[in-house]
């Protein structure tokens, strides 16, 4: 199994070693083959999909969108061992219904730059704020959905040593997770 990436312009093929897959056409046939293939040969339940690696797969883009829930209906009649959702979007919370059939299962991922609402609009402009991004990990984390808060870029703000225990304490409360 490689990764296979293609170039709209020359078509060629570049094949770096390791276990990893991505398809731009017929996507959804693309992606319920390859979960086919794991199943068949028994290796489904041991594997890990991540997504939201390289773009958020709840931007409230609409095609964007559509793809995302193409992907997660295959992953609700699949069952991997593993699916991880990493987003900045509150919009999560749209696909509850799926991360509760997926169970134990399923991990949301949501970044937290910094707990401050002005530095996050300087930085990373156009973002959801931080306190969406808290709302949706308590409402995730009270609906039984394990949520990581991942303390990712870590944006400057405020008096480094106290700041940082608040820092801390936010997201110490609303995560079951904290990855640095």
């Amino acid at each position: 199994q490689q990764f296979h990436l293609r170039f709209r312009d020359t078509r060629d093929y570049q094949l770096p070693s390791g276990r990893y897959y991505l398809h731009r056409e017929n996507y959804i046939s693309a992606f319920e083959n390859q979960l086919s293939q794991l199943h068949k040969s028994g290796k489904l339940a041991s594997t890990v999909l991540y997504f939201g690696t390289t773009t958020d797969p709840f931007l409230s883009l609409h095609k964007k969108f559509d793809v995302t829930m193409a992907c997660i209906e295959l992953l609700e009649r699949y069952m991997p061992g593993s699916v991880v959702f990493q987003t900045r979007s509150p919009m999560v919370i749209s696909v509850l219904p799926a991360l509760k059939h997926l169970g134990d299962r399923a991990v949301v991922v949501l970044p937290i730059e910094s707990i401050s609402e002005k530095a996050i609009a300087r930085y990373t402009p156009g973002k959801p704020r931080i306190g969406e991004r808290l709302v949706a990990a308590e409402g995730l984390r009270r609906q039984g959905i394990r949520v990581n808060l991942m303390a990712s870029p870590i944006l400057p703000y405020g008096d480094a040593k106290r700041d940082a225990w608040d820092f801390a304490e936010v997201l110490e409360r609303h995560a079951d997770f904290i990855t640095f």
